[in-house]
Parts: structure tokens; sequence; C-alpha cells
């Protein structure tokens, strides 16, 4: 038997294989196999002291689950799907924390007590509301921007939504702010630059 007709033969076996003759012309049918359930999904992590000693009984939350930590500090959150979200951390005589946790990686919490005169200051780095903001790919047409040409507060406000929850924590906010503060806050890049 030649090596082309050995290949042709595995070919036309295979192709076979997968047919079935039932007596009478009836067609066969196909039996469901048990299916694996999608993996579970959840945010892990430990909530701490600053000394490194478990917090049990913390309040975990995120937007739409809550779980409390274990003996050991650790806690599961449950979620459906796989994006980073804010977490939230509670625990009686500690300051309240919230940072970014993602599915599968382990978030660390580490509180502070709550001693009546400690204050939470947030520092961000640059921050800017121009330039990209008004035209996504700078290409001179603002239509796709998420601010208009003429934007107001609220409009900037609006900007700053999705990290409000961990700059709304914090007894004071800092940010570097390197927007320029204008009455004409769009330039094209299109357009000569001007003059002052």
């Amino acid at each position: 038997m030649t090596r082309a007709t050995l290949t042709h033969l595995c070919i036309l076996i295979t192709l076979l294989s997968g047919c079935s003759y039932l007596p009478g012309g009836a067609v066969p049918t196909a039996t469901p196999s048990p299916t694996t359930p999608p993996p579970k999904i959840s945010f892990t992590g430990r909530v701490i002291d600053m000394d490194g000693n478990p917090i049990r009984g913390a309040s975990v939350a995120s937007k739409n689950s809550s779980a409390t930590s274990a003996e050991d500090g650790w806690f599961d959150l449950p979620t459906e799907n796989n994006s980073p979200q804010w977490i939230t951390v509670k625990s009686d005589g500690f300051i309240t924390r919230t940072r970014a946790a993602a599915p599968g990686i382990p978030a660390l919490f580490r509180l502070t007590p709550d001693d009546g005169k400690t204050i939470v200051i947030q520092f961000g780095g640059d921050t800017m509301f121009g330039r990209r903001f008004f035209d996504p790919n700078e290409d001179g047409d603002t239509s796709d921007g998420l601010l208009s040409s003429d934007p107001d507060s609220e409009a900037h406000l609006k900007l700053l939504a999705p990290i409000q929850p961990l700059l709304g924590k914090a007894d004071l906010t800092v940010v570097n702010l390197e927007s320029p503060l204008t009455d004409q806050p769009y330039l094209s890049p299109r357009d000569p630059r001007p003059t002052s």
C-alpha cells in the first residue's frame, strides 16, 4: 500500500466515523454531552491592620456584591464579569479604604486605625482636561470628543465620575492640574498656535 493510498484511507475513515446508519432511514440524534460550568470569577484579597495582623469581619463591597473577611483576613467577592472594579473595605475602628482590584489577582487592603484625628489625603498625578478629551484622534473633528469645544463644569465633573469612588473617600484630594484655564479651552492641532 502506497503512502498516498494510506493517507486517502485515513481521511475516508475519519469522514465515515462520524456517520451512522439506522435501519428504516431514521436520522440519528445528537446526545448532549455534559458541559463544564464556567469558571468562578471573583475578587480575592486580604484585609490587615498596619502591623500586618488580619482583620476579621471587615465589610468588603464592589458595585454589585459584598462579602466579609474571614478569621485570617481573606475574602472572596463574587463578580459577574472579568473587569477591574473599585473595592471598598470598612471595619469598625479603621478608616475606610477604596482601591482598584482585578478578578483573580489578590488585593491587599491595609487599614489605618481611626483615632478621630487622622485625615486621608489622596494625591493624583498630572491631570489634563483638554487635548484628547476634545479630539481623541486629533483629526480636527471634535464631534467624537468627550468634551464639547465649550464645556461647562458639569462636563468636567462627568470625566471624573469613574474615579469618584476613590477620590470621594478622602478628606482632601490634590492633583497636579496640567490644563490651561482659558476662555478658549480647545485649540485645533491643525490650526497655527496662538501667539499668546
